[in-house]
């Protein structure tokens, strides 16, 4: 008895040395930005907030895990048009992927955060292929991202602002078309 006991011991001394909680994570509230159409679809910088809870001990990262899982039901049925901003990819989506230093695997997508000071670089990389429907859903989806990112910032402990939000295909390339690499 007294040898489980110590191994259990070592065990969450070893957790804490590593960082990690032994502790199950508890939700905190984050903000997430959905296109609503038709009206975003006529300015494509509006979007329609909507509080989420993430268990993500990286809130701004939880927030685009909330924002990729797209708008509930319920939601849709109390702002009507409500509008995922990318199809729902599968959760285990990045495993088995090349993971560059520095980088964190979300499942859905891996994102790079780089803080230099008071300021934050974003990086970010969908792990499967999808089509977009055309410049305007690329601008809707680009949107809802900056402005998750703006809003969950206060979580991100020392940051006042971005200089830098990259969003990039499967295969590395920006969207957009214009064949530069934004990953990693």
């Amino acid at each position: 008895m007294k040898f489980s006991l110590l191994s259990i011991a070592i065990g969450c001394s070893s957790l804490v040395a590593l960082g990690l909680s032994q502790s199950p994570s508890i939700a905190a509230p984050v903000t997430v930005h959905f296109p609503q159409l038709p009206k975003s679809g006529q300015d494509f910088n509006y979007t329609y907030k909507v509080n989420r809870s993430t268990s993500n001990p990286l809130r701004d990262v939880g927030a685009l895990q909330q924002l990729f899982q797209g708008p509930t039901s319920s939601e849709i049925a109390s702002a009507p048009g409500l509008q995922a901003i990318v199809p729902l990819l599968s959760a285990n989506g990045c495993n088995g992927q090349t993971l560059p230093a520095g980088a964190i695997n979300a499942g859905r997508f891996m994102i790079k955060r780089q803080i230099t000071g008071n300021k934050i670089a974003y990086k970010i990389r969908f792990c499967q292929a999808f089509n977009t429907t055309g410049i305007g859903a690329d601008a809707l989806r680009d949107t809802a991202i900056i402005k998750t990112l703006r809003e969950n910032l206060k979580y991100v402990s020392g940051v006042k602002s971005i200089t830098q939000i990259s969003i990039a295909r499967s295969t590395n390339a920006c969207f957009g078309g214009s064949g530069n690499t934004c990953w990693p």
